[in-house]
């Protein structure tokens, strides 16, 4: 069925966080217990007895309205609302919960190859992270409601973020910091040398690289000011 199918496409790991948003019936959030019981899964579904029902059933249901909702995921497997491009707005938002190196899959109205701005900017986002798919036809009204509307599979992977980054973006705002008062340091310490001399003497971890930059201080500051 395309309810597996989507659960199957999220590549759910042992451990990770999965969530459900506009759950419904709880179609999808069955599969994802019955594939992956040990998995932690949170349902969402703003419709009072429908959210009351899930819980009936064994689920974790949030009675509120997804785009209000706030928490951190690995997976996301959703089924959105389809009116008036409702489902972007529902899948930016998921995305915007998801952990780096996480995955959404969302069940979406097929209409996105129309040429509408908001549905182009849409397909644009997608491509930079994952992959469109069209649904066979009738496979949505077997699977979720009695509709005959057209769908697309939609798998969004968001980039892990890598390691050294922040350590490279301290070191940046710590060089901006230091820069003056070591700058300051280094003038007054070294009045009368070349700007050769000065870079030589490493008295003190300034930050220049080579001669060229205590020159090119020297121009743009105006040193009585110190």
């Amino acid at each position: 069925s395309l309810s597996e199918e989507i659960v199957d496409r999220a590549d759910i790991k042992e451990g990770d966080v999965i969530l459900e948003p506009s759950a419904g019936l709880g179609h999808i959030a069955e599969v994802i217990k019955s594939k992956y019981p040990d998995n932690e899964l949170t349902v969402v579904e703003y419709n009072p007895s429908l959210s009351e029902a899930l819980n009936k059933k064994g689920f974790n249901s949030s009675n509120e309205d997804f785009l209000k909702f706030e928490g951190k995921f690995d997976k996301i497997i959703m089924n959105p609302p389809f009116e008036n491009n409702q489902d972007i707005e529902h899948v930016y938002h998921a995305y915007s919960l998801l952990n780096p190196g996480g995955r959404i899959v969302a069940i979406m109205a097929g209409n996105k190859q129309l040429e509408g701005s908001k549905i182009k900017e849409f397909r644009d986002f997608v491509e930079n992270k994952g992959e469109i798919i069209n649904n066979p036809e009738g496979s949505f009204k077997s699977a979720f409601r009695p509709t005959g509307v057209n769908t697309v599979t939609v798998i969004i992977d968001k980039p892990i973020e890598t390691t050294n980054e922040q350590p490279v973006i301290m070191e940046e705002e710590k060089t901006r910091e230091n820069f003056y008062r070591d700058a300051q340091i280094l003038f007054f310490n070294h009045k009368g040398l070349s700007n050769e001399e000065v870079f030589n003497k490493n008295h003190i971890n300034h930050p220049f690289k080579k001669p060229e930059d205590y020159m090119n201080f020297q121009k743009e500051i105006d040193f009585q000011n110190f």
